[in-house]
């Protein structure tokens, strides 16, 4: 969509910070705090979206709905938007096309992850992804049906390299060719776009608020999902390495989920689908 390093481009993703807004100067990129934008604090993004020029948006495909449901969709158009940078959800071929169509925005789309193991872009020639042969080695491993699972190993040596990691993602393969490089998959089974309904009936996407977490949670958790049965209430069961951690636990997911109530049932196990999958969240609205 034209990006280029240290292009202007505004995150609407994972970063829940202190601030509404904040910026990141090694990489010229602004950050809106999901959890910090509701109806009261939208004409201060605004105002701040107009006074920026051009740039490109930075999204997960959920949280992109999130931003125009909030903002409102006459207000979206107004603003100058270069291109639309969405991945780690999966963004059917049909509802991109149809962005793209009412707002005349083009997207970028991929399949990716945080610990860097393996990488496809969605390809507009064959609607189907190509893997990057010189970011991780990537493997399709058969099982029942039609999916493969994806193993990756990645070519990343800073920090923690992950050798042929299981990502819990499904590839459909098949023989059709396409004439650009690397290889190729149907489609890719992953995270779907999720949603929440907080205190104000507005619908959040629920993928920047977990996933968006980089620091010691996950070293203290075994498992944690999310069940929303009723508007503005989600319940999060979890399995703790430590009863110790409770206190901290409970205190950062508050302030992180600020416009739901959170009521915590702490668990010994919690059950996987049929294929063996972790969901994270489960929506019985």
């Amino acid at each position: 969509v034209g990006y280029r390093p240290f292009d202007t481009r505004v995150v609407f993703r994972g970063t829940i910070g202190e601030k509404l807004i904040g910026y990141n100067r090694l990489e010229n990129a602004w950050s809106i705090s999901p959890a910090r934008l509701n109806a009261q604090t939208r004409y201060e993004v605004l105002r701040f979206l107009r006074s920026l020029g051009p740039f490109f948006l930075h999204v997960y495909p959920s949280s992109l709905y999130t931003l125009i449901d909030t903002l409102g969709s006459s207000e979206f158009r107004s603003l100058r938007v270069r291109g639309v940078m969405a991945g780690s959800e999966a963004f059917p071929p049909g509802q991109m096309a149809a962005f793209e169509r009412d707002y005349g925005i083009p997207v970028a789309h991929w399949y990716g992850h945080s610990e860097y193991a393996s990488l496809a872009k969605y390809c507009r020639e064959c609607q189907g992804f190509h893997f990057y042969q010189t970011y991780g080695l990537t493997e399709f491993l058969s099982e029942a049906g039609e999916a493969h699972r994806i193993v990756a190993t990645s070519f990343n040596r800073v920090g923690t390299q992950f050798l042929r990691y299981d990502t819990g993602d499904r590839a459909r393969l098949s023989d059709k060719s396409c004439t650009r490089p690397f290889q190729r998959v149907d489609a890719i089974e992953g995270r779907s776009q999720e949603f929440f309904l907080d205190r104000d009936g507005a619908r959040r996407a629920f993928g920047p608020y977990l996933f968006g977490i980089h620091n010691r949670f996950w070293d203290i958790l075994s498992a944690i999902q999310f069940v929303q049965s009723q508007p503005g209430r989600l319940v999060v069961k979890v399995v703790l390495k430590s009863a110790e951690e409770r206190a901290w636990l409970e205190s950062f997911l508050r302030e992180r989920f600020a416009l739901v109530e959170l009521d915590f049932d702490y668990v010994d196990a919690i059950a996987r689908t049929a294929a063996g999958k972790h969901r994270y969240y489960l929506r019985n609205l």
